[in-house]
């Protein structure tokens, strides 16, 4: 017989939790995008992943997703997103994900997604939109610059060039605010540093209030409900602190709840179930539901297996042709549309007093929006 792993004994108490629960709250860092071979910048270096002699190789993650980036150095900063939303769009979500969403769909009482991750790749895995809050924003949609009351538009045309030796964009291309008469510098859909320009929109706040209706549900009802984080760190917390706070209110509200952590780095602590590893090591482990309204059976299981040891590889092998076709021109045409369904256009009726009153009193059941995004490992 083959040993039992530390994984699979994970594995099998993770599935003994998933089966207990009545509800379920998936809340997700950078560690799970990683495992779908999305770079993650750790301590904010860029060193290792343009090449050297550009400028963006010495500076710091931190020092691009900024709003002062996209005003003093915007060939830089689009260079750089529109990279980020081509990695996006050719690395598929992984099995992760799916053995995620056949739980989810299996829960008496329903499931929530929260995440950072700006990626999309929840929508692409196929979980509900109205199941969803994407704390952070997407890249799978714009705003402007200077106006967050103008609203958000979908990305799915926009094309911006740059080089990928110098990772420079090329100006022209650079997308403009839709918004009659503005014209001023579009940017990515996204919180960045020192954001207070990031647009709520009617999608963004429908999200949060479907959260907090999940929430409150969860806690009149009192329900047995399975928290699951996975690939959240301490460096950039929004998702670590707002699950803590989750399990703090249900708790208060007599509701049961189990902490689970998946983490490389997570170390035991009181009231969590902490295991130190990445996501995929547990998660392809986890078998399915017994009845589910989709049966995930062992032959989707086998495949979803085989696929993922060319997704693991797909960021790896379109930065090596990228690489080889830059040897014969110094420029191409990158496109940002993101492969998941393009996100409607929504009306840009939010107020700049509605954005800065959300922006910062997110709500009774949130804690406060940081000034921050995306890496959190």
């Amino acid at each position: 017989p083959a040993p039992v792993t530390m994984e699979v004994v994970q594995a099998d108490r993770l599935r003994s939790l998933l089966q207990q629960a009545d509800t379920l709250l998936i809340a997700c860092g950078a560690g799970m995008s990683a495992d779908s071979g999305l770079p993650v910048y750790h301590n904010g270096s860029l060193e290792a992943d343009f090449p050297p002699d550009s400028r963006i190789a010495k500076l710091r993650y931190q020092d691009l997703a900024t709003p002062e980036a996209f005003e003093t150095m915007a060939e830089v900063a689009w260079a750089f997103y529109a990279h980020r939303m081509r990695q996006f769009s050719s690395c598929k979500p992984h099995l992760g994900y799916d053995v995620l969403l056949q739980w989810a769909k299996h829960m008496p009482e329903g499931y929530f997604v929260l995440t950072s991750n700006e990626d999309g790749h929840f929508r692409a895995a196929g979980f509900a939109e109205d199941c969803l809050w994407e704390r952070h924003g997407s890249c799978l949609k714009l705003q402007c610059t200077s106006a967050a009351q103008h609203g958000s538009w979908p990305a799915t045309t926009v094309a911006v060039k740059y080089d990928p030796h110098t990772m420079l964009a090329d100006q022209a291309s650079l997308p403009h605010c839709r918004a009659y008469r503005c014209k001023k510098l579009a940017r990515p859909h996204v919180l960045l540093f020192q954001d207070n320009a990031f647009c709520i929109d009617r999608e963004y706040t429908t999200q949060q209030k479907n959260y907090q209706a999940w929430l409150r549900r969860c806690c009149e009802a009192k329900l047995n409900v399975l928290v699951i984080e996975i690939g959240c760190g301490v460096a950039v917390p929004t998702i670590r602190e707002q699950v803590q706070h989750v399990a703090m209110e249900l708790r208060s509200a007599q509701a049961k709840v189990t902490m689970v952590r998946i983490n490389p780095l997570a170390v035991p602590e009181a009231e969590t179930v902490s295991m130190a590893c990445h996501a995929l090591q547990v998660l392809r482990l986890v078998s399915p539901p017994q009845a589910s309204t989709e049966p995930h059976d062992s032959k989707r299981l086998r495949d979803l297996t085989g696929e993922q040891e060319v997704r693991s590889s797909a960021c790896n092998v379109a930065a090596q042709q990228e690489a080889d076709t830059a040897t014969a021109t110094t420029s191409r045409t990158v496109s940002t549309a993101c492969s998941p369904p393009a996100v409607e256009a929504l009306a840009c009726g939010d107020s700049a007093a509605e954005h800065k009153h959300l922006a910062t009193n997110p709500g009774p059941t949130s804690p406060p929006m940081q000034n921050a995004h995306a890496v959190e490992e």
